[in-house]
């Protein structure tokens, strides 16, 4: 009973797992494309150093995925059967799939690594075979060269991908100045709108506020404001001149001196009909009672 859960359990890794591997193959089919042509691609016929290149930097950007070392495995048997760097290749995906978790590792160390498979597996094959000076050379020169466009490719990609996002940032930044300006533009609109319309309607209250001062309620008012004054009106009578000038005679009893009078009346009656008037004429009836004309 154990072993047959063991073997469910161990029936589902490798179903999640082929799942999520047919997933990234559609996903990144054509860049797997890719990398099966350059993987392939070797020096003087003998070595194949592109192959441990794309395998590496493709594990450390996108991780240890089995595809891709299929894939370059593919691309070397497709020119022809080298055992060497298949172990190598399988000898440097099982570094990165032991340490997937663990995060990046950085990437001297991934170059290094590399470069150290391929340097010590050649070099312990051309000691057991007979060592060749020429042999050696060679194998220290795709060993620097693994490390080097190891490093290279990533750094590139790097570059590229901050080369991007920089103009995406900048167009971010542009598209935003020009919608905070467009907004600007249409609150300074509404802005002036509502300031013409304040001032438009401020005019008219100013204009409607004020009462014909020919009016009986502006008369009343007048009277009314004048008796908060301690200002009592006996008499008022208003008369036009003509056109731009008229005539107020009021007769009024009140405490206040008669110049204190005068001032009081000016103001309430501009403030009620708008007209300026000033005192022309002054008559002391009593010490409480003055005619104002």
């Amino acid at each position: 009973m154990i072993g047959r859960t063991q073997d469910e359990k161990y029936d589902l890794i490798i179903t999640n797992t082929l799942k999520k591997e047919l997933k990234h193959i559609k996903e990144n089919w054509l860049l797997l494309l890719v990398c099966f042509f350059v993987s392939r691609q070797n020096i003087i016929n003998e070595i194949f150093p592109f192959a441990i290149v794309v395998l590496s930097s493709y594990c450390h950007i996108k991780g240890p995925w089995i595809s891709i070392l299929f894939v370059c495995i593919a691309a070397i048997l497709s020119v022809r059967f080298d055992f060497v760097y298949i172990i190598m290749l399988t000898a440097i995906f099982g570094y990165y799939f032991n340490f997937r978790n663990e995060g990046k590792k950085s990437i001297l160390i991934i170059s290094g690594y590399s470069a150290a498979v391929l340097f010590f597996s050649k070099t312990a094959i051309l000691v057991s075979e007979g060592f060749n000076t020429n042999e050696f050379m060679l194998n220290v020169f795709e060993t620097m060269f693994i490390f080097s466009a190891i490093i290279l490719i990533n750094e590139g990609i790097k570059s590229i991908k901050k080369i991007i996002k920089e103009k995406s940032e900048k167009n971010q930044r542009e598209n935003k100045k020009k919608e905070v300006k467009a907004n600007n533009n249409n609150n300074a609109e509404g802005e002036a709108a509502s300031t013409v319309s304040y001032v438009t309607e401020n005019k008219n209250k100013k204009k409607s506020k004020y009462l014909s001062i020919f009016s009986d309620e502006a008369k009343s008012k007048i009277k009314e404001q004048l008796l908060w004054q301690n200002i009592s009106v006996k008499f008022l009578e208003v008369i036009s001149c003509n056109k731009s000038s008229i005539l107020v005679s009021m007769t009024v009893k009140t405490n206040k001196a008669p110049e204190e009078a005068e001032s009081t009346i000016t103001l309430i009656v501009r403030n009620i009909s708008g007209a300026k008037i000033r005192c022309v004429e002054k008559i002391v009836i009593s010490p409480n009672y003055y005619v104002l004309k």
